[in-house]
């Protein structure tokens, strides 16, 4: 704290001291940024479905990273995160993938749509 406030102590205005800590914490912060995009990545990208899981709660953790990235400023599409969650779900799957794959344009479907699609085939 005593070194935070050394760096203000001769500001003459508050104004010039919120400068010189916004100058001061404005790469720290962007650079915990980046660090927690780089581990959210990760953590999108080493997602699989466990084979005791059901597909609402499987979507929902796919959801609840890439919303994470989203706030964080990753520029994240439906569709990247629809083929994310085709890409990982257990081979009960396999037969329902394919038929969407085949019916319809997964680069245009909603993960609604796919998550009702699932759904269906689950029960």
């Amino acid at each position: 704290m005593s070194k935070i406030f050394e760096k203000i102590s001769y500001a003459s205005t508050s104004k010039e001291a919120w400068d010189i800590l916004e100058k001061v914490f404005k790469g720290v912060v962007r650079r915990v940024k980046q660090m927690r995009l780089q581990t959210l990545r990760g953590e999108l990208e080493a997602m699989k479905m466990k084979n005791s899981e059901d597909v609402s709660s499987y979507i929902t953790r796919v959801q609840t990273i890439a919303n994470q990235l989203k706030r964080n400023g990753e520029t994240l599409t439906d569709a990247r995160v629809v083929e994310k969650i085709i890409r990982s779900l257990t081979d009960d799957f396999e037969n329902i993938v394919c038929a969407i794959e085949e019916l319809r344009n997964v680069e245009e479907m909603t993960i609604d749509d796919l998550a009702g699609s699932l759904k269906a085939h689950e029960q």
